[in-house]
């Protein structure tokens, strides 16, 4: 027995056709083979079974609850089924619960969720009762044919006098409220469209019930006056509409009372994917002047602005060349940001982690520029780990327990990681200089062979000078050290001290493991400093 009652299935867009997860692992579903431009903008959204994709002027969902029956003429009965009606097939008593229907004459394909182990076979004959009592009657021209389904996304029965249109372009969606929410139409980026809550295939804006599909040009929320680059929805109790320069939420559903308020008025969100949601439910975004934190409703406050107040200038992105991206990332608790250059590969990560609010500058083999991010709260635990979509076609994910880097064709590739203090003050006063006279970095780890994890060796570069402007290029070029060597690990072995004797105003310190294969950290760093000669 078990407690588990479902099954997730990882979905991925990539090379103009689709990916899902079967068997632990990545199979196309063929059907959508070059039925997708990933030279477009594109977003994916799961609900009902279902992938949504909104890939500007296409439309597309591939299905992984349904089945699919196909009638030799569906309205042959005079009636059409529709959303929600049970038809029953003569032959076996096979039943299905009517989700979508492509067209309303002809063989139109039937897709719905089949609620007996019972099939559908040639030659039924189906019939169901509608919900206002009109009979439905047609005869299948083959069996049922078992998902996964790739089609288009277009309107029930694709009738617009009874379920109205979707929009001709979209390159943003996501679920709210039940409601399946587009927008990034360039014909009006400032419009947003939802479905009617429970039905992904009705846009009739004209109803006014509470569950109507509803648009910003006929809800009393209204319209946006700025550019809509991201939608963002936290729970079912706000929507956020990230915008070029301003961000809005929609407290609410927009048919039944909801309003548009205001979030920030001096800053915008970048794109689609450069937002997320930490474990606490602040929205962390890449807007304006660097990386934001906010509750919502709240007051974004900028949280790079000390530790990178140059964050958008040295990365000079821009909208039409970069690709970034947010991700929280539970299992380091922290978040990824990646910016992507799309003609080159070329990018930078950062990671900020929330415990210690550090920013942590990332770099990787250009075959691993990141496109998108998910964390996968898969059925396996393996599986749970944060995912990367990279512009060779992998998908890759982060392991702590992993050493080494793998790129393509399972190549392995040394980690270079470092980390470095400074300017440090060794002068105890400006008239004299400071002297070091010994140094010890203790690493991690217990004694050789013993049940705690121990770090690997660890190479240093020192580096001395009369100002702390000159350690920090210094510092930054990885220039022009004083010496450099090898700590041995783990822990305080005998012999380890550093004992080279350093007269300066400042010191930097860079601890460094360019190694396959190894990890490293420092407990403790330890230094004696004396007073010296009097500064010349």
């Amino acid at each position: 027995s078990t407690d588990r009652a479902f099954n997730k299935k990882l979905v991925a867009v990539g090379s103009d056709t689709l990916f899902y997860e079967s068997a632990s692992a990545l199979t196309e579903l063929t059907a959508a083979r070059n039925g997708i431009d990933c030279t477009k903008l594109l977003q994916i959204c799961a609900a009902y079974q279902k992938a949504f994709i909104a890939n500007e002027a296409v439309f597309k969902i591939a299905d992984f609850g349904n089945v699919m029956i196909l009638p030799v003429d569906i309205v042959s009965g005079g009636v059409l089924p529709v959303k929600g009606t049970l038809l029953t097939g003569d032959t076996n008593s096979a039943q299905m619960v009517v989700d979508f229907v492509d067209a309303s004459t002809g063989a139109a394909k039937v897709y719905g969720q089949r609620v007996t182990s019972a099939l559908f076979v040639d030659e039924d004959i189906v019939t169901g009762i509608n919900a206002d009592d009109t009979s439905v009657s047609f005869v299948l021209d083959e069996n049922e044919t078992a998902g996964p389904h790739f089609y288009n996304w277009t309107v029930f029965a694709a009738s617009a006098a009874t379920y109205g249109a979707l929009p001709d372009f979209a390159s943003l969606i996501c679920l709210y409220r039940g409601r399946v929410v587009l927008s990034g139409n360039k014909e009006y980026p400032f419009q947003w469209y939802m479905s009617r809550q429970g039905h992904p295939f009705d846009f009739n804006y004209a109803l006014n019930d509470a569950q109507t599909a509803v648009a910003g040009s006929n809800a009393d929320a209204g319209e946006l006056g700025d550019i809509v680059t991201a939608l963002i929805p936290y729970k079912d109790d706000y929507l956020v509409f990230g915008c070029g320069s301003q961000i809005w939420f929609l407290a609410g559903d927009p048919a039944a009372g909801g309003s548009l308020n205001e979030l920030d008025l001096t800053t915008g969100i970048y794109g689609g994917q450069a937002w997320c949601f930490d474990n606490v439910g602040n929205l962390f975004f890449w807007g304006t002047n660097g990386i934001y934190k906010t509750t919502v409703p709240g007051v974004p406050q900028n949280v790079s602005r000390i530790s990178l107040p140059n964050l958008v200038k040295d990365e000079a992105v821009d909208s039409s060349t970069h690709r970034i991206t947010m991700a929280y990332d539970p299992r380091r608790s922290g978040i990824l940001i990646t910016i992507t250059k799309f003609a080159d590969d070329t990018h930078s990560n950062y990671f900020y982690d929330l415990a210690t609010e550090g920013f942590f500058p990332e770099s990787s083999h250009a075959d691993c520029a990141v496109y998108s991010q998910l964390f996968y709260q898969g059925d396996a635990p393996d599986y749970r780990r944060l995912l990367v979509g990279c512009g060779d076609g992998y998908v890759r994910y982060y392991d702590e327990d992993t050493l080494s880097d793998i790129i393509a064709d399972d190549t392995v590739t040394a980690i270079n990681s470092y980390c470095t203090w400074g300017p440090i003050k060794l002068a105890q006063n400006d008239d004299y200089y400071g002297l070091l006279t010994a140094l010890e970095v203790i690493t991690a780890g217990g004694a050789s062979g013993g049940s705690q994890s121990d770090s690997s060796n660890v190479s240093y570069n020192i580096f001395v000078a009369d100002t702390a402007e000159e350690i920090l290029e210094k510092l930054y070029a990885n220039t022009d050290y004083r010496v450099t060597g090898t700590i041995v690990a783990p822990g305080r072995p005998k012999g380890s001290r550093i004992r080279k004797r350093f007269r300066a105003m400042y010191l930097g310190l860079r601890l460094w493991n360019s190694t396959a294969a190894e990890t490293w950290s420092v407990n403790k760093i330890i230094g004696t400093i004396k007073q010296g000669g009097r500064f010349k």
